[in-house]
């Protein structure tokens, strides 16, 4: 199996023309991220964030590092909004890591 996809970094002001599937946000604020999800014009848009240790708004998975191992959290809301489907076995890992 092999996937077609291009690994690029966006600035924040050219986002909503980047037609992205995925995006990672290793700087941006959650408040930014929020932000630039919200205004994105397209269609299921998978998030992922390193700057968000709350979880509560932007990013849909929030990875954090906790006694040296690292893990995530999910943000059912963003979530909802985003219409990408996650396998529930994956929420479960989320939940079993709090």
């Amino acid at each position: 199996m092999s996937y077609n996809y291009r690994v690029q970094t966006v600035n924040a002001k050219d986002f909503a023309r980047s037609h992205c599937q995925a995006v990672y946000f290793s700087s941006t604020s959650p408040q930014q991220q929020q932000n630039l999800i919200q205004n994105y014009p397209y269609h299921s848009l998978l998030s992922l964030s390193i700057n968000n240790s709350e979880c509560e708004i932007g990013s849909i998975f929030c990875l954090y590092t906790q006694n040296n191992y690292t893990t995530f959290k999910v943000n059912l809301d963003a979530l909802s909004h985003s219409k990408v489907h996650i396998d529930p076995r994956v929420l479960l890992l989320a939940k079993n890591a709090e």
